[in-house]
């Protein structure tokens, strides 16, 4: 999982520690978590010598070390998440944070696969291309840059809902706004979030972001435009605002997930939708193929938009 997902996820966790709270392996000690506890590894799937049927996965900690967490990944300015990720996938986690702060090159070999095999890591504290590693301290920033927050989340809302975020796309990061004006953080590292059907994760953070009304209505961003609607305001109890201000996305989304034949097929939206809220079989040019509108339905006593997504899979 470190190999596959680990390019996102800043180390800890479960890239550290097993489910019993133990280091999957200790350099000073020389032990695996699992001999701490007397349980048998080749059943176990935090240290087990074969997965998935794939021998060449097999959960090797000693050689890969831990990953730890690495605070750079977003207060750093340039990380070279790239390289970090190709290490990762490598299956040398120990060096991540080295890699992604610039203090070490990778020599791969050369037979190009997805897992690629890394034959050198050499290390060098006085590169200074990234990260100073003398005066780090002056470097690192309190306040993520978008372009940190958007190398991961890029992918995974861009491929969930087709959104983006540039000054072209979004009115608010054209006013200057940026991701942590609307998502800050706590001393815990816990980050604001809304509440939207496609999210479950940490749902006891629902509601600690600023909402539309928030900012637009009750006045809590002071150089927020104030709405100006001609009729009640009743109607923003039972519709969500981004029902009426975003009614389209222009960037295509995954629509359906088809694994019946034993390999994942994705059709995004363009397969599928029309541009045309009005006439399902014909584009409106002017918005392009990747247009698409989304469907509108109830939640939590809301009238909100939504996209669907269909999977379709076979099992035997």
């Amino acid at each position: 999982m470190v190999r596959n997902c680990g390019g996102c996820h800043p180390g800890g966790g479960f890239g550290e520690y097993d489910r019993k709270g133990n280091l999957y392996y200790n350099e000073e000690t020389k032990k695996f978590g699992y001999e701490l506890t007397g349980d048998d590894p080749e059943l176990d799937g935090d240290y087990t010598s074969f997965s998935m049927g794939n021998p060449d996965y097999v959960a090797s900690w000693d050689r890969s070390g831990v990953s730890e967490a690495d605070c750079l990944l977003c207060h750093l300015k340039g990380y070279q998440w790239k390289e970090r990720g190709t290490l990762l996938r490598g299956g040398l986690f120990k060096y991540g944070p080295t890699v992604g702060a610039g203090w070490a090159t990778l020599k791969l070999s050369p037979e190009g696969s997805e897992n690629p095999k890394i034959e050198e890591v050499n290390v060098d504290y006085s590169k200074k291309e990234v990260g100073d590693f003398e005066n780090l301290h002056l470097q690192i920033v309190r306040r993520p840059p978008d372009e940190n927050c958007w190398f991961c989340h890029a992918v995974s809302d861009g491929k969930k809902r087709g959104r983006q975020w540039s000054p072209e796309t979004d009115i608010h990061k054209s006013k200057g706004l940026n991701c942590i004006s609307c998502h800050p953080g706590d001393k815990d590292h816990n980050f604001a979030k809304g509440n939207t059907i496609q999210e479950t994760v940490r749902d006891d953070l629902d509601h600690t972001m600023p909402s539309c009304e928030d900012c637009h209505y009750k006045g809590k961003d002071k150089k927020a435009p104030k709405y100006k609607h001609p009729f009640s305001p009743r109607h923003m109890k039972r519709i969500a605002c981004q029902t009426c201000h975003i009614p389209y996305q222009t960037t295509s989304a995954d629509l359906v997930y088809d694994l019946s034949t034993g390999s994942t097929t994705v059709y995004d939206t363009s397969k599928f939708l029309s541009s045309d809220p009005m006439d399902p079989k014909k584009s409106i040019t002017e918005l392009g193929p990747n247009a698409w509108y989304p469907t509108i339905r109830e939640f939590k006593g809301r009238i909100v938009p939504a996209k669907s997504l269909i999977t379709i899979y076979w099992g035997d």
